[in-house]
């Protein structure tokens, strides 16, 4: 009985929950022209972000037609429910399980016009340190990465070990903010400390840029 509610109700009242909550947010974006100008031609990318981020670009799947990782856990399969209920695409694996698999998925996804989204520092930390898988996706794929963030005018930590994830509050301010594309060429070494410093600046820059155009006027 326990196993079924899980798999059935709470991954319905998790979404519902959530869909009520994030339906109060005042949502903006700030997207530099190459972003705007890849979304207009209808053409995939790749999007890198810290964990804990994602929980305000889950309000923009469907007009970002985005893509993401989810796990064979049970937090994944309620995870799988809730994200494709706001308009994302999947593919089953997690980099600490199943991560090749997962990887094979993004990439055919990414073929059929998707884009994937990776946290880069998931799923264990350490925090804010960029693994290499988005930047090898980037290589094979040929995509640009666009490091992008979060910011919000009030939250509630979510803080547990590694995971400094921050939930917005109800009819908080929330921002997504893009940087500029990172592009990996085939003979790059994608698992190099120079490519995983930028990457790690990119995201970082966005977050410091988005917390300081949120605290501005408006």
């Amino acid at each position: 009985m326990r196993g079924m509610l899980r798999r059935t109700i709470l991954p319905r009242l998790v979404y519902a929950v959530y869909r009520a909550w994030s339906a109060t947010w005042r949502l903006r974006r700030h997207e530099p022209p190459a972003f705007t100008e890849r979304l207009e031609r209808g053409e995939p990318f790749i999007v890198a972000m810290w964990h804990g981020d994602e929980l305000g670009l889950v309000c923009f799947g469907p007009s970002y037609h985005l893509a993401t990782m989810a796990s064979w856990s049970k937090d994944g399969e309620l995870m799988n429910y809730v994200l494709r209920k706001f308009g994302f695409e999947t593919a089953r694996g997690s980099s600490s399980r199943g991560g090749s698999r997962a990887l094979r998925g993004l990439m055919r996804l990414a073929r059929k016009g998707w884009s994937p989204v990776i946290a880069v520092d998931g799923p264990r930390g350490p925090v804010h340190k960029a693994k290499p898988g988005v930047l090898e996706l980037a290589r094979i794929t040929g995509l640009p990465v666009f490091p992008c963030a979060m910011a919000c005018s009030r939250h509630i930590p979510l803080h547990r070990s590694w995971d400094l994830t921050d939930l917005p509050t109800p009819f908080a301010r929330v921002l997504i903010y893009w940087g500029d594309p990172i592009a990996v060429a085939r003979e790059n070494d994608s698992r190099s400390a120079e490519m995983t410093q930028r990457l790690e600046d990119g995201i970082n820059r966005c977050r410091r840029e988005a917390r300081e155009m949120l605290s501005g006027p408006g």
